[in-house]
């Protein structure tokens, strides 16, 4: 039997020893003292390796696909899946190379198989079952059956239609859905893994920036994440960073208000402290704060003491006006967006990026990439994806002056709609990013140009000259 440090507060980790068409490498990892990352994709999973502690519980799985009429059991007709543990152990040192680790491991002579309706990910991260109350029983389930040679309960198995197992990506680098974010994964055009990723770094360290140009639905997803993960609105607090935005604003401070029938100050919490009150009277709940254009706040001045608490959730501290210790209480998270397209705001000092992760929204990387054509579909506006690709490939020498997919994600938009946002929209926005390059320049993203109607470029209208020349406009 293998146990960590402190086995229950961390995760565990299941991940493969070979990929299809490969050797089996569990053997050479045992005798080395080691695990690798053989993924052909291997830079896929490196994020996730990068997280897996000393002193974690990792083990060696296989993966196999079971036809129905080879089963020990009756699925009920569904497709059923199974692990079979090849070895176990405790993470010993990892570099942060997302490629490798030092691992204590256990070969086991008689490996057994868990049954389950979902495939698992390559690197698989399998919370604490107090992480995940809505699926404790099968954390505690595999677990126990990994680490602790248990059985697996099969009558409760096989009456768990539903089962939302976590399943990212396959052996083969193909994303695949997952029963708890199917849906959330279908409303925002995005793949399953992506959002599994970011609530792997949120469990990881309570933080993370979601960074890049406008439009790319930073917010958006924020926000969505957020309440998927809480699983209620009222446990999401929302507030916008600006430059008059202070500590006082934010943490606490003295505001104007009634005191004792006369005109005076009292001590009023921000949304900070109100979201972490409430956090700490809800202590089985998520909560989640969404910290809006994070960057364009002084930072080191809104946060103050915070700078502390967010690396050191575990610790105490006074706050500036007050005596009463106070700490972050950890099922409170912080989501932020940083806007990178402003060059004013785009840079946070490097204390802050210490204790954030911070996640690529990008409009020419993945996941972002391929979200508007995906939005559209096959439909007869969907000519307007190629139009942005395009139109992002002559600002590539400013990657961050990208057009945001946003931009054309609407419910019921057509030609006319489009030329509409184009017109007064995207391109007052490229003509900032252009400003000083000369009125040529701008031409060349004029919506026919770009589209291949019309190939000689077009002369901008004057102010007040043929600014509303069509019924389409108007």
């Amino acid at each position: 039997m293998v146990r960590s440090a402190d086995n229950n507060a961390r995760p565990a980790w299941f991940v493969s020893a070979q990929t299809r068409g490969t050797r089996d490498q569990t053997p050479r990892f045992v005798q080395e003292g080691i695990w690798e990352n053989v993924a052909p994709n291997a830079g896929r999973f490196s994020g996730a390796v990068n997280l897996i502690r000393p002193d974690d519980r990792i083990a060696i799985k296989s993966l196999y696909d079971n036809e129905p009429d080879s089963l020990p059991f009756d699925s009920g007709g569904k497709s059923v899946h199974s692990l079979r543990i090849r070895a176990t152990g405790i993470v010993t040192e990892n570099p942060g190379d997302g490629i490798s680790l030092k691992v204590n491991w256990t070969l086991l002579d008689n490996p057994r198989e868990w049954y389950f309706y979902t495939t698992s990910a390559f690197v698989w991260r399998v919370p604490p079952a107090r992480q995940s109350p809505q699926n404790a029983w099968k954390a505690e389930g595999l677990l126990r059956f990994a680490f602790e040679n248990e059985e697996q309960d099969i009558d409760r198995f096989l009456k768990d239609i539903d089962d939302p197992t976590p399943r990212e990506h396959s052996a083969d680098g193909k994303p695949e859905s997952d029963g708890g974010f199917t849906d959330l994964a279908k409303r925002l055009y995005l793949p399953v893994g992506f959002l599994q990723e970011i609530n792997t770094l949120l469990e990881d360290k309570k933080q993370v920036i979601l960074q890049g140009p406008p439009g790319t639905g930073k917010t958006y997803v924020a926000q969505d994440l957020a309440q998927h993960l809480a699983d209620s609105k009222d446990l999401v607090t929302l507030v916008q960073f600006h430059p008059s935005y202070a500590y006082e604003d934010f943490v606490q401070g003295y505001r104007p208000a009634l005191v004792g029938g006369h005109t005076g100050f009292q001590l009023t919490d921000g949304p900070l402290l109100r979201a972490a009150q409430q956090a700490e009277e809800e202590p089985d709940a998520k909560h989640f704060l969404i910290i809006d254009e994070i960057n364009r706040g002084n930072l080191a001045k809104v946060f103050g003491e915070l700078y502390f608490l967010l690396e050191y959730r575990n610790s105490e501290i006074n706050l500036q006006y007050t005596d009463e210790p106070f700490r972050l209480p950890s099922n409170l998270y912080i989501i932020g967006t940083m806007n990178t397209a402003d060059r004013s705001i785009a840079l946070v000092d490097l204390a802050l990026r210490r204790r954030f992760y911070f996640v690529e929204f990008h409009p020419d990387k993945w996941p972002v990439q391929g979200l508007l054509r995906r939005y559209l579909g096959a439909g007869g506006i969907g000519w307007i994806a190629d139009v942005v690709d395009k139109a992002n490939g002559m600002l590539s020498d400013d990657p961050n002056a990208a057009i945001g997919p946003s931009y054309f994600m609407k419910p019921g938009l057509d030609e006319a709609a489009i030329k509409r946002i184009w017109k007064y929209g995207v391109l007052p926005y490229i003509e900032e990013r252009l400003f000083g390059l000369g009125n040529d320049r701008l031409a060349e993203f004029d919506l026919d140009r770009l589209r291949g109607n019309d190939p000689s470029p077009q002369p901008s209208p004057e102010v007040g000259e043929g600014v509303l020349n069509d019924a389409s406009d108007a």
